[in-house]
């Protein structure tokens, strides 16, 4: 909770926050946690490899900050 509600996020970084990691691996919870504990939302990355120009469309289409 300390992390998801510290300082150094700036305003709006936390609008919408594209969740890459496994679950499993758990520094996922802090891309998940944040974001919602500010009252962001979530974009989940396709299952499998994501290259580069796929990110980019990603990020673009859904406006991750």
């Amino acid at each position: 909770m300390h992390l998801a509600l510290d300082s150094c996020w700036g305003e709006g970084s936390l609008e919408r926050m594209l969740v890459h990691s496994p679950t499993a691996f758990d520094p996922s919870t802090g891309e998940i946690w944040a974001p919602l504990l500010r009252n962001g939302r979530l974009v989940i990355a396709p299952p499998g490899d994501l290259d580069a120009q796929g990110l980019r469309e990603l990020v673009a289409r859904h406006g991750v900050t």
